[in-house]
């Protein structure tokens, strides 16, 4: 499990950086995160007490099967969220976070994302339009991987 660290945020590649600002307004109930590469940052199983958000780095989201495969989910990188089930009671993580490269995160623990978003619109329209457009992304990939096999 990641220990927290005071970090210095950097620039990032890709995304809304707008995010970060915002987030930073959270005083309570968040740490910044340095995880190294191949950093395990949350397990499937484990308790889902917080949201993420990548400040910069990538991660890769994945579950594994009763047979014991891995199956990628995605693979995110910079201003995306993950693990936001926590918001709607999902008790324990359904998938496993690792850290693909060197990577800074924030860890927002549940009650304090669900009063941000409550108080910073702005906060809630950027989180919403970021898991749309991620749904999005996974219908996509999903329908490409559907035509492909029905050929």
């Amino acid at each position: 499990m990641l220990k927290p660290k005071r970090v210095r945020s950097r620039g990032s590649t890709g995304g809304d950086p707008y995010v970060s600002a915002l987030l930073r307004g959270i005083d309570a109930g968040k740490n910044a995160l340095k995880a190294g590469k191949g950093t395990r940052i949350f397990s499937q199983g484990d308790q889902a007490d917080a949201i993420y958000f990548i400040e910069t780095g990538r991660v890769k989201i994945s579950v594994v099967s009763t047979g014991g495969k891995e199956a990628v989910l995605v693979i995110l990188g910079a201003h995306d969220f993950f693990g936001e089930g926590c918001l709607v009671g999902q008790p324990l993580r359904i998938s496993t976070a690792t850290a693909l490269e060197s990577s800074v995160l924030f860890r927002v623990e549940k009650s304090a994302m669900l009063q941000a978003l409550s108080s910073q619109p702005k906060l809630s329209e950027k989180f919403i339009a970021s898991l749309l457009v991620r749904n999005i992304n996974l219908d996509r990939k999903s329908t490409r991987l559907n035509s492909s096999h029905e050929r």
